[in-house]
Order: structure tokens, then sequence, then C-alpha cells
């Protein structure tokens, strides 16, 4: 899930590609933010492609 929020996917689009609800999807992006320590999803993605993770998969 991180590599789609790094990638600029909303949450309705992860929800569809991941088979999930889009409630899931949206709890799951504000624990991700909060457990990695970022505010929005600009710095998680600066972040993870900081950490050489390949976010165009």
């Amino acid at each position: 899930m991180a590599r789609l929020v790094a990638r600029g996917l909303p949450n309705a689009e992860i929800a569809e590609q991941l088979h999930l609800a889009y409630g899931t999807v949206k709890n799951a992006v504000s624990v991700l933010l909060r457990k990695l320590g970022h505010s929005d999803r600009t710095s998680l993605a600066l972040h993870l492609a900081s950490q050489a993770w390949d976010v165009d998969m």
C-alpha cells in the first residue's frame, strides 16, 4: 500500500486495486503516515524514494 500512496494514487483507487473498502484504505494510510512520522503523502513519497523503494512497480 505504501508504494501506491507514494505513486500518488488516491485512496479510492488504492481500494479498488487492492480489493479493499475505501474506509480500510483511509485508516491504513493514516496509520502508515503516523507510524513513519509523516504528516502528508508527499513527505512519505520522498521518504520512500530516499530509502530506495521502487515506487514505479
